[in-house]
């Protein structure tokens, strides 16, 4: 919308130098209260904008973007004031101004703003009024407690120009972009607050500003760098990946809080062990045997049922056995898997039936067999089994031998 044009008489000169002194002074005083959340147009001196922070009580408000239902908790947010300021102001003309918003609804809450806004100016003419306008904002624009979630975002196309008698406008943005817009300022302006608050660390019980220390995701605990340092380093160097969780009620940290205060080996190190640990559990992950690797390998399944014997490192492509873990020799079973099952017990001998297959399983119990109950032909060498009868017997060659052992 345009400003709709006036016939006026010229002004005295006296009174356009007074305007434009106040206009100045104005802006000056403007400048040292917003500082950069004050923009001035650099098409017209006459153009200024403001961003008016809201802080909300009471827990905050959900937000939700446009056409989605998954809504976020919210302590802050923000609305832009435009302001035009003619060249009669504020002896005569108050200023054209739009409030623009995200989340604003133009027609409730924005039609109570502009009443406001306007009584403000008939209540204070001609003294400057956009300082009061931006602080009007910031009392009274923020949503009802237990009003519903705000509704982010707008792709329809407004005019968000400054008019005489002030409007309110949706911010045109998409929704997906007003959104994160909404939520990143929200989580800004918390840490700030969180950084210019006093805080009591945990550890060494000094009052510390918030800005030093290290608050973790899933408790409310803090404690300072130094102090953190230090136990996370100890920990480290014990070898405790699983174990390094909040000094104070112990729920487990995210490596990014163990990297925000120890050391950046030690947290690489940190990551690398917790990782290992994790992949530990899993059945079908093993590690690569070369040393110098030691890359975490995931496990195909094998036709037999189980996961197959060969493997390969992603990282060096190094091929081994899973079971006796050297490099590959070959499908069958090898010594190394031999000495497991005889060592097993029964529940254990059920895991490696359905780890490795029943294949390779009845391959060792047959070897097991064999080596129990057969003896070897002095001839041939051929495996011979007694099943009855006297102890002088033939073997398949037709050589006469003598069963040991009666």
């Amino acid at each position: 919308r345009t400003r709709p044009r006036r016939s006026q008489s010229p002004r005295p000169a006296m009174e356009a130098a007074a305007d434009e002194a106040a206009r100045a002074e104005e802006l000056e005083a403007l400048q040292a209260m917003y500082g950069s959340e004050l923009t001035l147009s650099p098409e017209d001196p006459s153009e200024l904008s403001i961003l008016v922070p809201l802080t909300l009580d009471d827990g905050g408000c959900e937000v939700v973007q446009a056409g989605a239902d998954s809504p976020r908790a919210v302590r802050h947010l923000q609305l832009t004031l435009h302001v035009r300021l003619p060249k009669a102001y504020p002896s005569e003309e108050a200023p054209l101004f739009a409030v623009v918003s995200p989340w604003l609804d133009p027609e409730s809450k924005g039609a109570e703003l502009l009443s406001g806004m306007r009584e403000l100016w008939e209540a204070i003419r001609p003294a400057p009024v956009v300082a009061a306008w931006a602080e009007h904002l910031r009392l009274e624009a923020a949503p009802a407690a237990g009003a519903g979630p705000l509704a982010i975002g707008d792709d329809e196309e407004r005019d968000a120009a400054p008019v005489e008698g002030g409007v309110v406008v949706r911010a045109p943005a998409p929704a997906s972009a007003a959104f994160k817009a909404v939520v990143d300022e929200d989580a800004r302006r918390t840490g700030l607050e969180a950084g210019a608050v006093i805080a009591r660390c945990g550890i060494c019980m000094e009052d510390v500003l918030g800005s030093s220390c290290v608050a973790f995701a899933q408790c409310p605990h803090r404690f300072c760098r130094a102090c953190l340092k230090v136990y996370f380093e100890e920990h480290i160097a014990r070898g405790d990946a699983s174990d390094i969780g909040c000094p104070e009620c112990r729920v487990p940290l995210l490596p990014t809080e163990v990297a925000a205060a120890a050391d950046p080996e030690l947290a690489e190190a940190h990551e690398r062990r917790a990782l290992q640990s994790a992949l530990a559990g899993m059945e079908d992950v093993t590690w690569c045997p070369l040393t110098h690797c030691q890359a975490p390998v995931v496990l195909e399944a094998g036709e037999h049922g189980g996961y197959d014997q060969l493997a390969q490192c992603p990282a060096c492509r190094h091929a081994f056995c899973t079971l006796c873990r050297r490099t590959w020799h070959g499908y069958g079973p090898c010594t190394n898997f031999r000495q497991q099952w005889e060592r097993a017990d029964d529940s254990e001998k059920a895991l490696l039936r359905d780890r490795f297959g029943e294949a390779v399983v009845a391959e060792i119990q047959s070897q097991v067999f064999i080596e129990e109950a057969t003896q070897k032909c002095p001839g041939c060498r051929a495996a011979v089994e007694k099943n009855g009868g006297w102890c002088a017997g033939r073997a398949r060659g037709g050589r006469p031998g003598v069963w040991r052992g009666g």
